[in-house]
């Protein structure tokens, strides 16, 4: 099975946990219907992913506590 996906647009490689943004968590907890706990990836667009685990703050706020991350190698080249 795979993760769900998060976009956090200044997730670095070193993080170790992060806090999503009030529509991301309203869409992990209400149209998702994750769970504290369950493991997710976060995502900043730039090359770095990283996956860990949910855990809610209350009702707007959710973060993933970070156990893994990578930053994706950029290809030597650029689609035009």
């Amino acid at each position: 099975m795979s993760l769900d996906n998060f976009f956090h647009p200044d997730l670095k490689e070193s993080d170790v946990r992060v806090l999503l943004s009030s529509s991301e968590a309203h869409h992990a907890r209400k149209v998702l219907r994750k769970r504290d706990g369950d493991e997710v990836c976060v995502f900043n667009g730039m090359g770095v992913k990283a996956q860990g685990h949910l855990h809610f703050h209350g009702s707007a706020n959710s973060g993933v506590e970070i156990h893994s991350s990578m930053t994706a190698i950029k290809p030597g080249y650029q689609v035009k």
